[in-house]
């Protein structure tokens, strides 16, 4: 059933919630209400949202709280109507939304729409304000999300992950340099790296971090030597939390994506849009069992399939303008730079991670990025001799010949007089 949002008054609203609701009566005030609609019009959910109850929550001007929630059991109404609230919150100058549920709940369409849990808050009976009965069950539990974030901060010309004492200077794209075969550049490298699952799945133990780094999923390995994903996705979130635990300074992890080149669906033997169904599918799944540690990417080969592919985020209530990074995938094969510049700007204002970008694209489109990876350098390496003095035949996996490589691509930025984050 696809659902679409529509705004409600506040009388509409508090039908439904007194139809629906299991322990909460009617709002007595709200700032805006939303419903969940189905192609007949027929209402299947309804959201309210006010200001926050408590008055130790935070200024009425700057945080929104939903509080009410109601739905029939429709699929995904929840997680909708939940990003629905933060986009309106969003664009009305909010800085924070937040809702309170009972301990017992679990939060499933929260996590799926991004908001974080803060634990157990109240649950002590009020009844303090005139004209208000207290509606205590109990313990409830904190769950927020982050609106209107300041501009983000990079830290220029630094080596190592940023401390606590950093001052932010200008933004600008992070640089992940993707590792060959060797995994212990974990743990002697000290700029930021991109590593595959598959440099580490048959390891018995791990290096420690000593620096920032993104796991890559493997999916291009995985489509383009079975067709198919034959990992599930709780054995993956199972690998995840233990490189996480054990190698420290994980940033984020990317989904069991579904990529999208023509080499891909040859092999798969399915369609652009079951790919991205999948893929959207994938992150939902991944999303509650993971948190924010797996981030959504989106998939498609033509331009109007990336669109097509923000909107089966938008239909399962994933509001991707609240993600911090949002991977772009398909686009590392991709040899015309124009096509990959007019995908990447018709996803604007998404922070968007170019996956695999040759270097001339990520120059081109530094501005519209928040970071981007590549192994273009063990490519070059493998057809060009050795550094003078290595004894191997290429340097396709020497740790030397990939950050002289890397040096001369942010090299080529400061020459344009631009800002970069390396890390």
């Amino acid at each position: 059933m696809s659902l679409r949002v529509v705004p409600l008054n506040l009388t509409e609203a508090n039908l439904l919630v007194a139809l629906w609701h299991r322990h909460h009566t009617p709002a007595v005030g709200h700032r805006f209400s939303l419903g969940a609609i189905d192609d007949s019009g027929v209402a299947h959910g309804a959201v309210i949202v006010g200001r926050p109850v408590s008055q130790h929550s935070g200024s009425a001007h700057e945080v929104a709280e939903v509080t009410r929630l109601v739905t029939d059991g429709t699929r995904n109404a929840c997680s909708i109507l939940y990003a629905a609230a933060a986009r309106s919150a969003r664009h009305m100058g909010y800085t924070r939304i937040q809702t309170f549920i009972l301990v017992a709940e679990p939060g499933t369409s929260l996590k799926a729409s991004g908001w974080v849990s803060e634990g157990p808050a109240g649950g002590n009976p009020w009844g303090h304000r005139p004209g208000r009965q207290s509606q205590s069950l109990g313990v409830k539990e904190r769950w927020v999300l982050h609106l209107n974030p300041p501009p983000r901060a990079s830290f220029a010309g630094r080596s190592r992950c940023p401390g606590p004492g950093d001052a932010p200077v200008v933004a600008g794209p992070l640089f992940y340099l993707g590792v060959g075969s060797d995994a212990h550049w974990l743990a002697t490298s000290d700029v930021p790296l991109f590593i595959s699952r598959r440099r580490l799945q048959n390891r018995r133990t791990f290096p420690r971090a000593v620096t920032r780094w993104v796991l890559d999923s493997g999916g291009f390995t995985e489509m383009h030597k079975f067709g198919e994903w034959r990992l599930s996705s709780s054995e993956y979130a199972a690998q995840v939390v233990r490189y996480a635990d054990e190698i420290g300074h994980l940033d984020w992890a990317a989904p069991q994506d579904w990529m999208c080149e023509p080499s891909a669906l040859a092999m798969s033997g399915r369609t652009v849009a079951e790919h991205q169904r999948l893929t959207v599918d994938n992150f939902v799944d991944l999303r509650q069992r993971l948190g924010l540690l797996v981030v959504p990417v989106l998939q498609g080969w033509d331009y109007d399939d990336y669109l097509r592919c923000v909107d089966l985020y938008a239909a399962e209530g994933v509001d991707l303008e609240s993600e911090r990074t949002i991977g772009l995938g398909s686009v590392c094969r991709r040899q015309a730079e124009g096509d990959i510049a007019r995908i990447i700007a018709s996803l604007m204002p998404l922070r968007l991670h170019a996956f695999g970008v040759k270097g001339n694209a990520f120059v081109a489109n530094r501005d519209r990025l928040v970071s981007a990876d590549s192994t273009a350098w063990a490519y070059q390496a493998r057809y060009n001799a050795p550094i003078p003095g290595h004894t191997h035949k290429h340097c396709h996996h020497c740790q030397v010949y990939a950050l002289r490589w890397r040096r001369r691509l942010l090299r080529r930025l400061d020459q344009l007089r631009l800002p970069l984050d390396i890390g």
